[in-house]
């Protein structure tokens, strides 16, 4: 079997390379990556079976002249033969790709999958009214489409018209990101809570509105304060752009606290592994964090989670007793979650069979399935409807 990945967001997002890596075993590969021209190729991987073809063709021009755009990177697909003898394609954005795999159809006849991001209905569906009567053409002619989580799924939903989203429903499929390797070969049991020590609470995240950190700071501050509990809180994420006078008011609200720590970004994974092995729980009530690979990790690591119940990880977690959901994140009710968490703390069962469905070996798996091919491992990927 030939794929032909349509990806125009290859080198922003790593995950994208190990999952060509994993699909390397399974078929032979073509990834179309049209970047602008003030970009240089990154995250490249080495395939076997198959290459990566990066191409500068996109210009400013192109932002404001979206048909020329697809004309453009249609032409590069042509002269470059990538259709040739293709069986499938995966187009890994619905604005671009998705709407690039359309006319590959049109006119070639090859089926595809779309994966659907955040910025496809946050920003593009939502703002790029002129564009929508061709998206849902590009939506109603998939074969699959394909979203991170159920609250992905959810967003798009209630954008469309009634009559669009009934029409693609049965095709929609969840499908999560994979966990690192890393993380999959180092999946720790969860430890028994000492009870008279100080209870220690981790953060991973960017340190951005959305992931209502400063709520986390002040439920930490008022359990001290209140004398509720003796706890600690270990923060670990960078600053994101645009967000610098943001970051700036984070570290002000810590500066001097020495029941928080703060520990910047952290890209070596042993020390971040000694960072989750070192906490008693996890914390990230995050309003409209779609998935949260961070959850994961933390898991993975024996640590029970508290997590919004809207947030993307809570429809794969919600028949898993692996933690508190909170329903609106505020001060008292992240006080609760804490002090319930370490209550039933015991009761926790994070599940090996569990961390081991988000293997990347299994989502890639069960993705190829969905190309047309045939399964070559036994475990499941967790699913949810």
């Amino acid at each position: 079997m030939k794929i032909l990945h349509l990806n125009s967001y290859y080198i922003d997002n790593k995950l994208y390379g190990v999952l060509y890596k994993k699909l390397d075993k399974r078929c032979d590969q073509s990834v179309f990556i049209p970047i602008k021209y003030n970009r240089e190729p990154g995250n490249e991987v080495l395939l076997q079976r198959g290459a990566l073809y990066f191409r500068k063709i996109i210009s400013r021009f192109h932002k404001y002249h979206y048909r020329k755009k697809l004309q453009r990177c249609f032409k590069e697909l042509e002269g470059l033969k990538l259709m040739e003898n293709t069986d499938f394609i995966h187009a890994h954005n619905l604005f671009c790709d998705g709407a690039l795999a359309y006319m590959v159809n049109e006119k070639y006849g090859v089926d595809y999958v779309v994966s659907v991001r955040h910025t496809d209905f946050a920003l593009q569906y939502r703002f790029m009214i002129q564009r929508r009567a061709f998206i849902h053409k590009v939506l109603l002619r998939a074969t699959k489409v394909i979203f991170i989580s159920h609250q992905s799924r959810n967003a798009l939903f209630a954008m469309l018209p009634e009559r669009i989203a009934q029409q693609i429903r049965d095709k929609s499929i969840i499908l999560p990101n994979g966990l690192d390797d890393y993380w999959i070969h180092r999946i720790t049991p969860k430890r028994t809570l000492n009870k008279r020590a100080t209870f220690r609470l981790l953060l991973v995240g960017r340190i951005v509105p959305i992931k209502n950190i400063n709520l986390v700071i002040d439920a930490v501050k008022t359990l001290r304060a209140k004398g509720l509990l003796n706890v600690h809180l270990t923060i670990v994420g960078g600053m994101n752009v645009g967000y610098e006078s943001y970051y700036k008011r984070f570290l002000r609200k810590i500066e001097g606290d020495r029941c928080i720590a703060y520990l910047d970004q952290i890209n070596d994974k042993d020390l971040l592994l000694d960072i989750y092995r070192n906490a008693d729980a996890f914390i990230l009530p995050s309003k409209a964090e779609l998935f949260g690979i961070a959850y994961l990790e933390a898991l993975s690591q024996g640590l029970p989670i508290i997590y919004a119940s809207d947030c993307g990880i809570a429809s794969f977690v919600k028949d898993q007793q692996v933690g508190i959901s909170v329903t609106s994140p505020d001060v008292e009710a992240l006080c609760h979650a804490v002090l319930e968490l370490v209550k039933r703390y015991d009761d926790m069962c994070i599940s090996k069979h569990f961390i081991e469905s988000f293997d990347w070996e299994v989502v890639s798996d069960r993705l190829f399935q969905y190309y047309g091919g045939n399964s070559i491992v036994k475990r499941e990927p967790i699913l949810v409807s």
